[in-house]
């Protein structure tokens, strides 16, 4: 069940209205103890708004998809990476937008709010400024297709952010098991540390376009859109949401030792570029296949295992930032504007 609200401003309101899906478990409930303020700050602004407040997994998706086929122009997104990602497979079906219409309005209210950091939105405020501004960006996706392990049959999502095999999906698991009380970038490394000791690397086989670029073992493979993930840490400083191309990753058998101390803390300053141990390239394209199954996961929620493929959608998303922000990643525009 999906409990909706119809709230209206006061005074030179916009004329549009705002849908806003709010997730009030993200975050270990700090979306649903912040929505009542965000909520005045959004009548304080001025906007008229209809609230959806889903209580439960997958909701967010449907309402999205239904929101998306009445053409509505501004979808507002309260939770977190995970929220954010169920409300993007809504507006995205066979590699097109479901409507040309609708954009996306991201306010992070979660453990991880990676994808708001590469549009600049990490507040409220930065969310209302967006509106006012009118910013949007057509901002490419990628597709991954993967073995669901409730179902046992291959399946597809899509992923705003960030997708990876290996350690990354390990430690969404363990993170998601979690009260997430500390907050995203904290309750990663302490997560990934524990996942660490236990976690074995895996020989895999990882093709980027048509062409084999790694086969041997390692700790996890990462398919980059934006340029963070796990609640902070700069995985793909050189990232692009709007070139058309995923950064890739092959975090390679370093020893538990070297991972902990030196590749680990290198990505939270995103300096592991280069290092021995970790390979990188850009790809339209890539798989990963193993022996043994290695868990994935996408935009900071476990999904399922390889084999995968991965697939760059380019310019499928409209997604509202700030204009600061988005020309650091490509100086990524609407075309409409």
């Amino acid at each position: 069940m999906v409990a909706a609200e119809r709230q209206s401003a006061t005074g030179g309101a916009p004329t549009t209205t705002l849908h806003v899906v709010v997730n009030p478990m993200a975050g270990n409930g700090r979306a649903g103890r912040r929505w009542p303020e965000y909520a005045k700050h959004l009548r304080a602004a001025g906007y008229d708004f209809k609230a959806y407040l889903t209580t439960g997994a997958g909701e967010a998706t449907d309402i999205a998809r239904r929101l998306a086929r009445h053409d509505v122009p501004i979808l507002v997104c309260v939770g977190g990476d995970g929220t954010m990602n169920e409300v993007v497979n809504g507006l995205i079906d066979a590699d097109r937008p479901v409507s040309d219409h609708t954009r996306l309005l991201v306010i992070p209210c979660g453990t991880g709010h990676d994808l708001s950091r590469s549009l600049g939105v990490r507040s409220v405020e930065d969310a209302i400024r967006a509106l006012r501004d009118d910013c949007v960006a057509t901002i490419d996706v990628g597709r991954i297709s993967y073995l669901d392990t409730q179902t046992g049959q291959l399946t597809s999502r899509y992923f705003a952010n960030v997708a990876d095999a290996g350690l990354g999906g390990a430690t969404a698991l363990r993170i998601n098991r979690t009260s997430k009380r500390f907050g995203g970038l904290v309750s990663y490394m302490s997560s990934a540390v524990r996942s660490v000791a236990s976690f074995e690397p895996v020989t895999v086989d990882v093709t980027a376009d048509g062409e084999t670029v790694f086969d041997g073992r390692a700790n996890m493979v990462v398919f980059a859109n934006g340029a963070h993930f796990a609640g902070g840490m700069r995985v793909a400083p050189m990232a692009s949401l709007c070139d058309g191309r995923l950064e890739v990753f092959v975090l390679e058998d370093v020893g538990r030792r070297a991972l902990i101390t030196d590749i680990m803390p290198r990505v939270y300053r995103g300096s592991h570029v280069g290092r021995p141990g970790v390979r990188h390239l850009s790809a339209t394209r890539a798989t990963v296949r193993c022996d043994e199954g290695m868990l994935i996961e996408m935009d900071g929620e476990q999904i399922g295992q390889t084999p995968i493929e991965v697939v760059v959608v380019p310019r499928a998303l409209r997604v509202f930032g700030l204009p600061e922000t988005l020309q650091l990643f490509g100086g990524c525009t609407d075309p409409s504007q």
